[in-house]
């Protein structure tokens, strides 16, 4: 025996007359959604030269909108540092969390947390019930969060690009400090 084949694409926008179709004569344009930009504060770069006083952390506000961090807390494996009341990060905008005096951020504590181990740690950002995890990287010997090298005296671990959080350890490398500014 022999078969008819026949074959018909359809469209939001086709029409049919007696079963024969016509198609569109444009397509809409897709537009990609941009993946890793969060709705949320990010750790964005995270130093650590294995001397609590000159350790830092950046954080980066990629969202639309002034959110107050206030009481929120910055944690190094468990010794949580609580972040300043008025402490606020304009969208698009960076702070600076450092132990001791000069800071963006000003802990009142000698180290962030027991101090950053420059051969593994691991830093979370939590809400101020202390329970909520906004954020969190782990490097070196410390893999609960990520797989990431250990930090020497000169690179910081940093997100690239800026600000991208897809919560896998590719958002993250060993680069030269931009503190308070862009990633390269």
């Amino acid at each position: 025996g022999s078969y008819r084949i026949s074959n018909a694409f359809f469209t939001s926008t086709a029409t049919s007359q007696n079963n024969t179709f016509a198609t569109a004569a444009e397509f809409p344009t897709i537009t990609p959604t941009p993946t890793g930009v969060r709705d949320h504060i990010v750790i964005n770069e995270d130093s650590s030269v294995g001397n609590g006083d000159a350790d830092w952390i950046e954080l980066f506000n990629p969202t639309g909108s002034t959110v107050d961090i206030s009481g929120w807390i910055i944690r190094d494996n468990d010794s949580p540092e609580t972040i300043p009341t008025s402490t606020s990060i304009p969208s698009g905008g960076y702070a600076v969390v450092v132990p001791g005096s000069a800071a963006t951020i000003q802990i009142n504590t000698t180290a962030i947390g027991n101090g950053l181990a420059a051969g593994g740690d691991r830093v979370e950002l939590r809400l101020s019930d202390d329970a909520t995890i906004v954020d969190a990287v782990s490097y070196g010997t410390d893999t609960t969060i990520f797989t990431l090298s250990a930090m020497t005296s000169t690179p910081v671990l940093a997100r690239n690009p800026n600000g991208q959080d897809t919560d896998l350890a590719g958002d993250w490398v060993l680069q030269t400090g931009t503190i308070g500014v862009a990633n390269n």
